[in-house]
Formats: structure tokens, sequence, C-alpha cells
């Protein structure tokens, strides 16, 4: 978080008044876009001799698919709850319009996407559409909720004119008011103000607390006399109180040049148990784990089912505060069916001895004789000649059977949020995901691929 004040390097000069476009986006915008997503499933279910109803028991179903799948999500740039378990379905808020809160609204949003995604019901060519507009939608998402540089924000103006043009091509059709309401151009603007004024979520939310700490703990409560227009006045006068000391006091944040990359450090294993009474979740991930086990030096003395991590969040300004995020891995247990991890990692190849990106589930921590931390997964592959796919412009990923390995724990990049495809699995490939990424992971994914 940024002390409060004008910052020569970012974009906030005051960072005690950001306007709320971000809640804007997500309770207007990517709602429309959901909408509009629906209302091309209804004519396209239509087409194909079924009705409203029907697809939209599909979409629900797909959405109890995903719950019961108990796929946890650790990865850090996707922002808190990226994904709200919605058992019911999703349909009855997107055709009535439902009110609903913003973690909500973004799970609305990646549900969709991921049903569209492996539906029968659109061609490769329907489906790039659809797909790009979330894939900006998203890279817009993550733009409003970071600090960026003074110099960027010109570059995220053009991304969000883009978006803005062709999110009115794609609902024009099912639009009562043929886009011509002011929501659909409330962003043109948007690197204008954030530059005045700064509008980062993180900022947004440190205003609002010094707000309502004043309210309540000075003069206003619930029961006043005052007008709602004179408590918001004097609260005005509170946020210019703070931007007047600021800047007698000259206070700004320092600008951080020449920071190594923070890395991945593990903090500690929860609820130790020796090795031997680990909990294996059956009996082939022991029969192989325990085979490799036995050659690695120094021996495995410890294990459990959960382990604490910082893990790097590289949106955010190496050096920042927001940099590095802590966060509780969870593996699978033989005790009970719990909300599993997948996990991003990086590795080098055995053949070629370049850096690759992999993803796996968490079977177990471990921690060795000399006090080195060690991760049991079971490894996927990607699916696919490309690590992201041309078409739908996602990660798909299997679980391989048989493919059991121990990685260090500093090789961990992030969490992972695998999701199951809506399509029925092919025959002899039951275990089939779509891997949800932030939309950095996705284009540097794209570009290791591409140097290979």
């Amino acid at each position: 978080m940024n002390v409060i004040g004008p910052d020569d390097d970012l974009d906030n000069p005051w960072s005690a008044c950001p306007p709320v476009y971000l809640h804007g986006f997500l309770s207007g915008t990517l709602m429309k876009l959901v909408a509009a997503t629906m209302a091309h499933l209804v004519k396209q279910a239509i087409g194909a001799g079924q009705t409203e109803t029907s697809i939209a028991r599909e979409l629900d179903a797909y959405c109890g698919l995903v719950h019961r799948t108990k796929k946890r999500c650790s990865n850090v740039e996707l922002g808190s709850h990226p994904l709200t378990p919605m058992p019911h379905g999703i349909s009855d808020h997107v055709l009535n319009g439902k009110s609903m809160d913003g973690n909500k609204r973004m799970s609305i949003a990646r549900l969709m996407h991921g049903f569209v995604a492996t539906t029968n019901l659109f061609t490769p060519q329907m489906r790039t559409k659809h797909y790009e507009m979330y894939e900006l939608a998203f890279q817009c998402r993550e733009d409003m909720y970071r600090p960026v540089r003074r110099g960027d924000l010109q570059a995220i103006q053009k991304r969000i004119d883009n978006f803005d043009d062709r999110l009115i091509k794609y609902m024009l059709e099912f639009s009562p008011s043929k886009c011509c309401s002011e929501k659909h151009h409330q962003y043109r603007h948007y690197a204008h103000h954030r530059l005045q004024l700064g509008c980062t979520a993180f900022e947004m939310a440190f205003e609002h607390t010094y707000a309502v700490g004043f309210k309540k703990q000075v003069l206003f409560t619930n029961k006043s006399a005052l007008s709602k227009s004179e408590q918001t006045a004097t609260k005005h006068y509170f946020r210019t109180g703070l931007r007047r000391l600021t800047s007698a006091l000259k206070m700004r944040t320092p600008v951080h040049t020449n920071v190594p990359a923070p890395t991945s450090r593990v903090v500690e294993l929860a609820h130790l148990k020796p090795f031997e009474a680990f909990p294996w979740p059956d009996d082939k991930s022991k029969l192989w784990l325990k085979r490799k086990a036995a050659t690695v030096a120094p021996p495995l003395t410890h294990a459990a089912t959960s382990m604490r991590m910082t893990i790097a969040n590289r949106q955010h300004a190496k050096g920042g505060n927001l940099r590095m995020t802590p966060e509780l891995l969870r593996a699978e247990s033989g005790d009970e069916r719990v909300w599993v991890d997948d996990l991003r990692v990086h590795y080098n190849d055995a053949v070629t001895g370049r850096r690759k990106i992999g993803f796996g589930k968490a079977i177990g921590f471990f921690m060795d004789a000399a006090d080195a931390f060690h991760v049991g997964i079971q490894w996927c592959k990607i699916v696919g000649r490309q690590s992201i796919n041309a078409t739908t412009r996602m990660t798909k990923v299997e679980l391989i059977e048989d493919s059991y390995d121990f990685v260090p724990a500093g090789s961990i990049r992030n969490g992972a949020l695998l999701m199951p495809l809506a399509t029925p699995p092919l025959v002899g490939h039951p275990q089939q995901y779509h891997v949800i990424q932030s939309h950095r992971e996705a284009v540097e994914l794209r570009s290791w691929a591409l140097a290979v």
C-alpha cells in the first residue's frame, strides 16, 4: 500500500480520494458481458432445437460440477475468492438480473467463460469471439486492480477503448438501448481520471477505512440526527485535511529501484507427523511416492497435509508491501475429502535443460533431515501442441496416471485453479481440466512456449 500523498513515479498523486471505477466495471460492464453471453447461448440453443430452460439447466449443472470437484484456489494473482462456489447455478442470476457482491460477479464471469469454452453449441470460429471478449475483460480488470506506472496508463486506456468497442458489437443485438447507455462510454477518460485522482482498488479500500473510522469514532453514528449530505460533506472535509497534512509533511512513497525479485519461501508445515504415519490419499500415490522417497537424500523425516508459504504476487511492484502474499496450501488426504490445491511449478526439462512451467496436484508436503522442504505432486500434462489453445485462449491439462514426483518447495511459483470441462470427458481421458490463470501468467506461459 502506498503512503498517502503524491508520487512522482506511480499513478496516484492523491491516493486518499480515488474514484470507484473498478466497482463500476465489475457491477456494470462485466455483468453486461455475461448477460450478452447468456443471450448468445439462448439464441444458439433455440437454433439447435433446444429451449431457454434446457440450456439454463446445462449451465447450472456445470456450476454444480465445478462445486463438486472441490478444486481449491491459492493463486494469489487472481485475487481473493476468484471462484466462489455456486452449487445451484448462475442462470437465474443472469437472466433475472439479481444483484450480488463483487466476488460473485467475478465467479459468474469465470463460470460462464468455462462453460462456453467446452459446450458443443458453438463452432470454433464462434467460440473465439467469446473467448477474446473474456480475455480482454479479465485483462482490463487486472489493469484497474493493480498499481501501474504513469507511462503505462495510455496503453491501458487503449485496451479499455478496444474492449468497449468490441463489447458494443458483441451485445448490440440484445441491447434495448442499442448500446447508447452512458455505461458503455464511461471509461473513455479512465486514464485521465486515474492520473489526476488515482484509483487502484487497494487505495480505495484504504481511503474507505479512514472515512468509516472517522465517522464512527469521532462524530457520527447510525442514529445521528444529521442529514446524509452533512455526513458526506464532513467526510470530504476530512479527506481534504489529510491531503493538506501530507502535502505539508511532504509524505510520498519511496521509489524502489534495483530490488531483487523475492522468491517463494516456506514458513512452516502445519500439523507435522512422522513420514511413516502420513495419511496417503490412495494406495497408488503411496506406492509411487514411497518408492521415490527411498532415493531422496537426505531422507524424508516428517510430513503434513498443509503448508504455509509466502508466494510472490508478480502483478505488484518489486519491493512493495503487497508483493509477498502468505498462503496456506492443502493437499489431498486419506482421512477426509478436502478442497485440494493444484500448483503451478517451474522445473528444468530433463531432455533440453530448458526451464518450463508445469501443473500438478498436491499430494503432501514433506521435510527431510536437513530441514529442507519438498512437495509430493501428481503431474498434469498440457493437452495439445500449444501451451495456450489458439481457439479457447485457455490452457487445457490432463492429470497423468502413475506420474508422481517430489519437487523442492521453492519451485512452486503460484497456486493453480483447475476447472472441469462442461462436456462429457473423452473415453480414456476422464481427468481433463482448464487452468484459470491471471492474464499476466497466461502471457508468460505463451512467451515461454514460443521461446522453446
